[in-house]
């Protein structure tokens, strides 16, 4: 079914007087369903911004979900299930809905599970009550291993100087990681410092404690506690991360083992994954590449990416299986067109190594919002010759799945909580086909 993107908004509870079947506008709650209308017109018109600037019109009477306020609540942006999608204002929303109908046969629990993803990106609480309940992210198809990739920004400190209002909300984070019900999460901007080692306990144990099972945290040995760290989390129930190792050539700075965090960045953390009960095996690798937008950041990155095949020769021969993802930190010049162009200059480049891999297209197409604006900067790679992983895409949850990407005046609480970035979920066949 057609999904409409989602995000808590606030409206102040009065709104303009000039609603068109009523005195007064629709408070309106989050995830709610509106009806648009426009005073004696046929259509009722969309603008660009939060200001006047017509994008287009629709028909009066279209039934739409509010993703957005601007700075003032006066202009909420609303999404159609068609084209096109822009800025309103109050006095346009006529009713507040139960929302359109789902298209015939299209199964109830999808709309169901559009309504946990809200709730779980809508707070900590609003999370619990979903995940309480047992409820988790479904699976696409059958037995699968499931792998994510997250940048959990300046983890647990929440930003460079960790300042208490900034810190990572740990049960939100435990609740959203035990409803994404992955097997393996490669973890980026992780601080390694005994405050930090607390933390994970905390959410280990609260994942323990929402699962059943057994959770386990490993991170790269080089550079100071306080830096940025690669490594992952794991349902130590469900699969075995063994064989760690720091693999400096995805450190495009680094120009030898002796220094794997040269300029302070961060070299790729291995691991072999093994699934229990004789399903998949894996090389996987987390990466966190060179962050800005100068000649010497892009520099950096690309050298890490031309060396992946040759990171990995070492254990390709005995398997050739093999996932790299994590922060690429494709940004190019910080413009939208050299970021397109370095997203597919990374594609091109995996792809021609001796050792080919596939870059998986990700949906929606943002992974990270910065000043509003979303990107994508967070990558899945798959070796070509994996067999296991036939999926050619990989689902973006978060906010920035539920924003459809759009432009984000202000930063849901999901963003100033947890991260800048949003999840990314992967899932191969749980069987060994080699």
């Amino acid at each position: 079914m057609l999904r409409c993107p989602i995000l808590l908004i606030v409206f102040l509870a009065a709104m303009s007087s000039l609603c068109v079947s009523q005195a007064r506008a629709q408070p309106v709650a989050p995830g709610q369903h509106v009806k648009l209308a426009e005073s004696n017109e046929q259509l009722v018109p969309l603008h660009r911004e939060p200001k006047p600037s017509m994008v287009g019109r629709i028909p009066n009477g279209t039934v739409a979900t509010a993703v957005d306020a601007a700075q003032d609540d006066r202009w909420p942006r609303v999404t159609t299930t068609a084209d096109p999608s822009g800025w309103s204002v109050p006095r346009r929303i006529e009713d507040v809905v139960a929302g359109p109908a789902p298209p015939t046969g299209a199964p109830a629990a999808a709309d169901r599970a559009d309504e946990d993803e809200l709730r779980v990106w809508k707070s900590a609480s609003s999370c619990e009550d979903i995940v309480h309940t047992g409820r988790r992210m479904a699976n696409a198809r059958g037995d699968v291993l499931r792998i994510a990739t997250w940048n959990i920004r300046w983890f647990p400190d929440g930003d460079l100087n960790g300042t208490p209002e900034s810190r990572t909300d740990l049960p939100w984070l435990t609740c959203a990681l035990a409803w994404m019900n992955a097997d393996v999460v490669a973890l980026q901007e992780i601080r390694t410092t005994p405050e930090a080692a607390q933390a994970w306990k905390a959410v280990t144990g609260g994942l323990s404690a929402l699962t059943g099972n057994d959770w386990k945290v490993g991170f790269q040995e080089c550079g100071s506690p306080m830096r940025q760290h690669t490594g992952f989390l794991w349902n130590a129930s469900r699969v075995e991360l063994s064989d760690p190792r720091d693999l400096w050539k995805l450190n495009g700075a680094a120009e030898g083992p002796e220094a794997p965090c040269a300029s302070g960045l961060r070299p790729g953390h291995y691991r072999m994954v093994r699934a229990k009960g004789g399903g998949v095996d894996f090389h996987i690798v987390s990466v966190h590449l060179d962050s800005g937008t100068t000649p010497r950041d892009r520099t950096n990155r690309d050298t890490a990416i031309g060396r992946i095949a040759e990171a990995l020769a070492p254990v390709l021969p005995d398997d050739s299986d093999a996932i790299v993802l994590g922060d690429f930190n494709t940004m190019g010049d910080g413009t939208p067109e050299a970021a397109a162009a370095e997203i597919r200059a990374l594609g091109t480049a995996v792809v021609n190594q001796p050792a080919a891999f596939e870059h998986v297209a990700v949906e929606p197409a943002c992974t990270e919002y910065f000043d509003g604006h979303a990107g994508w900067l967070d990558h899945v790679l798959v070796a070509r010759a994996m067999t296991e992983a036939s999926q050619r895409t990989a689902r973006v949850t978060g906010y920035c799945a539920l924003a459809s990407c759009a432009r984000l005046p202000r930063p849901p609480a999901a963003a100033e909580r947890l991260s800048d970035h949003c999840p990314v979920i992967y899932e191969g066949d749980n069987r060994d086909l080699d």
